[in-house]
């Protein structure tokens, strides 16, 4: 009679890792690590800086301004902009939690599992652009320049309608002749300026004189009649098309903190 025998089967461990593994390991964990604190401190300055500069109405990332500052292509940069940073951060989540799981394993673990995770890391390395990008975009928005498209008539033929201009308001001081971008509270305007604080300045029936040279030959019916210095804090603005501007001679000074800006391109 035959007895079925079966085979011994004998079960051997792992092997150890190499030194080299350990190593390839370590760097790749310290690395990830690197890449998450990157990723979550740009994001987060990026968010803060958001959040404080809503109020700023020349802000590229500010969504309640809907005019000058606002076109199609902004508002697509913006669309394209917010669906990379949500990818990203859903992704960044992933992988913090893979990567926690996987400094839980032992070596042995973590050197079987190390091309994965390394392809893993490669994406999130790749990622880490993507806050760092938006938070050195969110702060030269926020504090030093910003863009926008001209919607009116006022400066022609200087700017029409539909150019694109970049305006820069880091500690910016102002002149004559300089064109800014004026907050009229209910639009922005993009005008220049013709009077600063100190500057003698008459309005009359037959135009506009600063320090006795004419500016303009016409001012507007309704147009506020003015004979004296421009007081401190105050600045007289036009528009190059005079004869089709709105402006500080209808509606008298401007108070330096209502000009957002000096345009900077193209030069006016």
């Amino acid at each position: 009679m035959q007895n079925n025998v079966e085979p011994e089967v004998t079960l051997f461990d792992p092997p150890a890792p190499s030194e080299e593994q350990i190593k390839q390991n370590a760097d790749l964990m310290r690395k990830s690590f690197k890449n998450i604190l990157i990723f979550l401190i740009s994001m987060t300055i990026a968010l803060v800086i958001v959040i404080l500069c809503q109020s700023r109405k020349l802000f590229i990332f500010n969504f309640t301004n809907n005019y000058l500052s606002d076109d199609s292509e902004l508002w697509f940069f913006r669309i394209i902009m917010v669906g990379i940073v949500f990818s990203s951060v859903v992704y960044s989540i992933w992988f913090i939690v893979k990567y926690y799981q996987r400094k839980k394993m032992d070596i042995g673990k973590q050197s079987t599992t190390y091309e994965v995770f390394k392809k893993w890391f490669d994406r999130l390395d790749l990622l880490t652009v993507v806050p760092v990008f938006l938070a050195v975009i969110t702060f030269a928005s926020g504090f030093i320049f910003s863009t926008a498209v001209v919607e009116q008539e006022s400066m022609q033929p200087t700017y029409y309608a539909g150019d694109r201009v970049i305006i820069y308001y880091f500690f910016e001081t102002y002149t004559n002749n300089d064109v800014v971008i004026v907050d009229a509270t209910t639009q922005l305007l993009i005008k220049r300026i013709i009077g600063i604080p100190g500057d003698y300045l008459v309005v009359d029936a037959t135009g506009v004189y600063v320090n006795t040279i004419q500016i303009a030959d016409n001012v507007p019916s309704g147009y506020i009649p003015y004979d004296g210095t421009i007081p401190e804090g105050k600045y007289f603005i036009m528009g190059d098309n005079s004869t089709n501007s709105e402006d500080s001679r209808i509606d008298g000074f401007y108070n330096e903190d209502q000009l957002l800006g000096k345009v900077i391109y193209p030069e006016g």
